[in-house]
Parts: structure tokens; C-alpha cells; sequence
């Protein structure tokens, strides 16, 4: 609820928002990302990869919702598109599933309901910290179908969290109750 209530509030100018930049998994994320595209781009030789993260999409349908991404993959041959995140993490018990953890896949569902890509991949880094200081890192994939008919519903109740709190936030209200990651 703090997170929520302090967007909140930055949306209506009453809080500056957070500068990130000093917290290492952000500049490990700022200073990977091109490396990891780079080794999509040799390990699938029939898409080429675009870096994202300086557009912006704004949805036709619901214009307060926009998202920039981290990576654009265009197929050679099918001109298939598909939104590829990528990410660094630190391990946690929340990467042992089968699925990505609950943020991330948010994170996918508000993408591709403001862009229209269906074919979403989430790709994180995780960083294991030894008792001896070393750390090592492994990789993960979690791709989905936005329109498979176990995940659109998903995307459908993400949106309708959104827009409900798109209304307070217009109205001056803040809810509390209100949990954008509610869908799972």
C-alpha cells in the first residue's frame, strides 16, 4: 500500500519521485541491458533487437496508460513483433516458480495491453551473493502469449485496476485497498 499511496501522490506532485540511480541492481540493469539484447541478438539470428527504452507508447484506448520497453524484437521473416524485458535481480525464493513473480508479470500485462504485443518474454539476471563476498548469476526465461485464454483474462483485470485507479487519482481520492497487482 506505501508504494501505491506514494505514486499517488507523486502523480499529483505532492512527493519528487525517487532517484534510483545509485541503487546498484539499477546500474547493473543500465549497464547489462545492452549486453543481454547483444546475446539475444547472436543466440537468435532471425530477429533483430531494438533497445526501447527511449519510446514511449501511449494507448489509443485508455491514453493515461503508457509503458516504454526494454527491448523490441522484429522477427526477419514473419515481421512478428515481441516485447522482450530484461531484467537484474537478486535471488530470492520469489524465482523458484514455474512463472514469473507477480510484479514482473504486471509488468507485461500493462505492456502489451498499451502496445498490442502479444508475445511477451521476461528475462532476468539473478545475482547469488556468497558468504565469501563472491557472486555469481544466472539467466531465466519466462515467455507468454498475452492471448492465451489463461493469461488475457489476467491482462483484462490489470487494466480495470488502472483504470480505477487512474479515476481516483483524477478525483482526488486515494484508496488504499486498491492493489494494481490484485490479478493473481
Amino acid at each position: 500500500p506505501e508504494g501505491r499511496k506514494r505514486l499517488f501522490q507523486e502523480l499529483r506532485g505532492e512527493a519528487k519521485p525517487e532517484d534510483l540511480s545509485s541503487v546498484e541492481m539499477v546500474q547493473r540493469g543500465v549497464a547489462g541491458e545492452p549486453l543481454i539484447r547483444a546475446l539475444f541478438a547472436v543466440e537468435n539470428p532471425d530477429w533483430d533487437f531494438y533497445d526501447g527504452s527511449n519510446l514511449l507508447f501511449v494507448s489509443k484506448r485508455k491514453p493515461f496508460m503508457s509503458a516504454s520497453l526494454d527491448c523490441i524484437a522484429v522477427h526477419r521473416h514473419t515481421g512478428e513483433v515481441a516485447d522482450l524485458e530484461i531484467k537484474e535481480a537478486t535471488w530470492s525464493n520469489k524465482w523458484k516458480g514455474d512463472y514469473a513473480p507477480d510484479g514482473y508479470f504486471a509488468q507485461l500485462c500493462h505492456q502489451s495491453f498499451v502496445t498490442g504485443i502479444t508475445r511477451c518474454a521476461l528475462h532476468p539476471r539473478i545475482y547469488l551473493r556468497h558468504d565469501d563476498g563472491f557472486t555469481t548469476a544466472f539467466e531465466r526465461s519466462y515467455e507468454y502469449d498475452m492471448t492465451d485464454p489463461e493469461v488475457e483474462p489476467q491482462v483484462e483485470k490489470l487494466v480495470e485496476d488502472e483504470q480505477q485507479f487512474w479515476d481516483e487519482f483524477k478525483s482526488g481520492k486515494y484508496s488504499p485497498k486498491l492493489n494494481l497487482a490484485s490479478i493473481f
